[in-house]
């Protein structure tokens, strides 16, 4: 039997919490796989398996708070009315005023400090962009390695 049926055995019987549980060796007919998602991983010693939720990212849960907020019309027109609300109430505060507004010392001081903001996003994005460039592709492990060859250091 391979380590992921066990894996989702192991589960199964600690959501459940009887011995009896299961007999199931397809993941597919497990009643907790729905449920649970998990990545299994082999420990070491091929006697015990690791569990851990697959967690989302913070970008997904706000990329799904925002699908579900946009899928619901009303819901959509409450939301923007009270972006409307609240961009009339910085305005009414002198939060935030147009450039129209604002007197030439004023302009050139927010100018800079947008030129410095856009210099300073596009640095970070680039170092970004280099360093997935610069990354090697990965590498199968020693494990998958053919039996028939060795390695550098097996032959010293």
């Amino acid at each position: 039997m391979c380590c992921y049926n066990l894996c989702y055995r192991n589960l199964c019987y600690s959501v459940s919490g009887n011995r009896d549980y299961h007999s199931v060796t397809d993941i597919t007919q497990c009643p907790f796989s729905t449920d649970i998602q998990v990545l299994c991983c082999l420990c070491v010693s091929f006697r015990y398996q690791v569990m851990a939720k697959v967690k989302k990212t913070n970008a997904q849960k706000q990329r799904e708070y925002r699908a579900r907020r946009d899928s619901d019309p009303q819901r959509r027109a409450e939301y923007l009315e009270k972006e409307r609300a609240s961009w009339a109430r910085k305005t009414a505060e002198k939060k935030w005023q147009p450039m129209s507004s604002l007197s030439e010392r004023e302009k050139r001081v927010r100018r800079r400090k947008n030129r410095d903001s856009q210099a300073r996003f596009r640095h970070r994005q680039s170092v970004l962009t280099s360093a997935a460039a610069c990354t090697p592709p990965s590498t199968p492990s020693a494990s998958v390695q053919d039996p028939g060859t060795s390695s550098v250091r097996e032959s010293r």
